[in-house]
């Protein structure tokens, strides 16, 4: 089972990095046309929840302490880049989440994927690990890369699949 959702928690790796190919950096954070999540603010978002959920398998990522207010649950996007760290700087720490948390989940007994975690904000949503292990790692990456092909589809970029 852990070798499943390994497998999906590196598709949607693969899915955000196709839906953020291709977008200049100076469009990264455009919120026209009614476009709240804009594709950084997503990135950063799903970095912040990856790094957390990294944690919670007992492999820290250490993500910079002003990210959490930038992209944080109830954070506010903004259209101004200045806010922002660069999308490299990103999604680098995103792609070690993702790598520490494919080599944590094989050696992740079914008892300690049955058992509690520790973000309680999220304990309603998910209540054992296992199950934020499928939240976080799967259901909510595709729930905010599907935000970023609809804006992709309203700013006239091509679209991720067919």
């Amino acid at each position: 089972m852990n070798q499943h959702v390994t497998n999906l928690c590196k598709g949607t790796q693969g899915l955000l990095a196709g839906a953020l190919a291709g977008i200049p950096a100076d469009k990264l954070c455009d919120q026209s046309k009614g476009q709240r999540n804009h594709p950084l603010w997503v990135a950063g978002h799903l970095t912040i929840a990856r790094a957390g959920l990294a944690n919670e398998l007992g492999v820290p990522v250490q993500v910079p302490a002003n990210w959490s207010k930038l992209f944080g649950r109830g954070s506010t996007p903004t259209s101004d880049p200045k806010a922002y760290p660069s999308l490299a700087e990103v999604m680098a720490v995103y792609n070690q989440a993702c790598t520490k948390i494919a080599e944590a989940l094989p050696k992740t007994t079914p008892d300690k994927l049955a058992g509690p975690h520790g973000i309680d904000q999220l304990r309603p949503f998910f209540g054992t690990l296992g199950d934020l292990v499928v939240g976080l790692g799967v259901l909510h990456d595709a729930l905010h890369i599907g935000q970023i092909t609809v804006w992709r589809q309203m700013m006239g970029f091509s679209r991720l699949m067919g």
